[in-house]
């Protein structure tokens, strides 16, 4: 039994980094800035458009503004640039942000200066729950009583920065959350119209059962071979053939939203995507089930409270064993989130 990539207008169909809306028969954009690309897009895309544009022109100026201020300062320019971002998308979605809070808190435990100690709650509205909402999640308050999350799980949870992070936290450091994948498509089985997603490990995963027991649930080795590398799919399948193509489009969009819940991206590792493991594959401490926006969001929002109100405490965890991973988050996560968010906006690949 064979199998082969399924095509729209010639063009082979793979994951898409837009997660809510990817045009898949659109070609690449490949562009030298996606603040100017994203703001010419918003200039044509009528009303809800130019009004987005606002909140992304903001968020150029703080993205400007970031490179001229030293790591204290950073997390505010930081996360200004990001909340505008997130508000330039959700008005060209029609959402009314006017007025709006930011959906996120932060506060600290005890008196040791570590990242399990800063903790950030999440609100049921506001700007970050809208953004959850968009990514389809659930939305709900860790008002009622809950600690809410502390800020090295939400690191912890961060794809962009993950291999950082595990170098650093020597607890987790034999604990992965994502299995790296490449040459990812969509195939169908030659014959009839069953089709499915597909992947295949790195060499440095393939290690037999190992591996293969920490897949998220839902996900399982594929039998075909067609590099001869160890191929990994999602058991459900979707009908292909036999359809036009905009019959093809409407199976093949809330498929994909459902692989993306698991599969992502990192904006400088292009042919490479990152499947997420869950509490069904043998983690379930520190695990945070929220799209990596709305992680780093969180994230750099309790960064910035530090960098307000308390700069003194924030110098001390730049001091500390893993000060360079938090340098880290703050040099790389602007550019993962403009570059998801760019995705979002237009719905296409921006490279």
């Amino acid at each position: 039994m064979t199998i082969k990539q399924i095509t729209l207008s010639g063009k082979p169909v793979k994951p898409h980094k837009s997660f809510s809306c990817p045009d898949f028969k659109a070609k690449a954009a490949h562009v030298s800035d996606r603040f100017q690309y994203v703001d010419m897009w918003l200039r044509q895309s009528g009303k809800t458009g130019k009004a987005a544009q606002v909140y992304w022109r903001q968020a150029a100026n703080f993205y400007k503004a970031n490179s001229a201020v030293d790591a204290l300062a950073k997390p505010l320019t930081s996360y200004y640039c990001m909340l505008n971002m997130a508000k330039a998308l959700l008005v060209k979605h029609g959402k009314d942000m006017a007025s709006v809070q930011h959906g996120v808190s932060g506060y600290a435990i005890g008196s040791k200066t570590a990242l399990s100690n800063e903790r950030v709650k999440f609100k049921a509205s506001g700007v970050l729950a809208e953004l959850s909402n968009f990514f389809g999640e659930r939305v709900t308050s860790d008002d009622n009583g809950s600690e809410g999350v502390n800020l090295s799980d939400l690191l912890y949870n961060l794809p962009h920065i993950h291999r950082a992070y595990c170098i650093t936290i020597p607890s987790r450091s034999r604990r992965e959350l994502f299995i790296p994948l490449t040459n990812c498509a969509f195939y169908r089985i030659d014959g009839c119209s069953d089709t499915f997603f597909r992947g295949e490990l790195t060499s440095g995963w393939d290690v037999g059962q190992r591996t293969i027991g920490k897949l998220p649930a839902g996900f399982e080795q594929d039998i075909h071979d067609v590099s001869g590398a160890t191929g990994i799919r999602k058991k459900k399948r979707f009908s292909w053939a036999g359809r036009s193509e905009k019959q093809k489009i409407a199976t093949l969009e809330p498929y994909h939203k459902k692989v993306r819940k698991k599969l992502l991206h990192i904006h400088d590792a292009s042919g490479f995507w990152y499947l997420k493991r869950d509490p069904t594959s043998g983690i379930s401490d520190g695990l945070v089930d929220k799209n990596p926006t709305v992680i780093a969001f969180a994230a750099m929002h309790r960064l910035s409270e530090l960098s307000r109100y308390d700069p003194d405490k924030l110098s001390r965890h730049f001091g500390n064993r893993y000060g360079w991973l938090l340098l880290e988050f703050l040099s790389r996560t602007l550019d993962q989130a403009l570059d998801d968010l760019t995705s979002e906006i237009t719905s296409r690949e921006v490279l």
